[in-house]
């Protein structure tokens, strides 16, 4: 607004300066003022104009924002009337959906260690280079693995946690089959990294052993992934 003041006394300025050179008695330098100062006056009415419309604009806008205003209060209002009217059942708290996630969390089981008797009752083909200590160490390996995994998983999705770890939930999400309802199984991508499961050779005697006690059972598809779900105590 006062940008528009200034540039219109400015305009005025210049009018008010041709007035005396229209007094001033010379005929050439009396035109030209005449036409400078028509010329002018044309744009400042062009502009008057202009800005009486976007005063009336301005106007029209704010009784609309404030029309938008109160009727987002009535919703507002009436969401809370209506939140009073439905069922207890209907109204699920936070805390109410937590508590329901806990009791369907899934108990994180571990696959027992097995006994001298057991080891060496294992085939000669199926132990391979394994000895009892590393094969143990496996177990232990597997089990921190698949706790780890499933205390995550048993706190379940939380919308409000940042995206490596609602992308980290859904991925897990994704694997499971009607299969696999009810087991606490791992992959390939969470046992590769381990010491015990680096070399193909190591795990291919590994999952055979625990295949051939009925510790472990393997759940495939779709496609190439491979689930290793445990079964022991079943």
């Amino acid at each position: 607004m006062e940008e528009i003041t200034n540039h219109l006394e400015g305009r005025l300025d210049t009018i008010e300066e041709g007035f005396k050179w229209m007094s001033s008695g010379v005929l050439e330098d009396t035109l030209a003022c005449v036409d400078s100062t028509a010329f002018i006056a044309a744009k400042i009415e062009i502009k008057s104009e202009k800005f009486e419309r976007l005063k009336f604009r301005h106007e029209d806008l704010v009784k609309e924002s404030r029309t938008w205003s109160e009727k987002f209060h009535v919703l507002r209002n009436l969401q809370k009337e209506l939140i009073t009217l439905l069922p207890q059942a209907m109204i699920k708290s936070k805390d109410t959906l937590t508590s329901e996630n806990k009791n369907k969390n899934l108990t994180i089981p571990s696959l027992i260690q097995f006994k001298l008797p057991e080891f060496d009752s294992i085939p000669a083909y199926m132990k391979g280079r394994l000895n009892y200590n590393s094969l143990n160490q496996a177990l232990e390996e597997f089990n921190s693995v698949l706790k780890t995994k499933y205390t995550f998983f048993n706190q379940g999705f939380n919308p409000n946690a940042n995206f490596k770890t609602k992308t980290k939930y859904q991925e897990m999400k994704k694997l499971e089959t009607k299969e696999t309802k009810g087991l606490c199984f791992l992959v390939m991508d969470d046992i590769k990294a381990l010491p015990s499961f680096k070399t193909d050779s190591s795990r291919k005697s590994i999952f055979s052993i625990l295949r051939h006690f009925h510790k472990i059972k393997e759940i495939r598809g779709p496609g190439s992934i491979v689930r290793y779900a445990v079964i022991e105590g079943i």
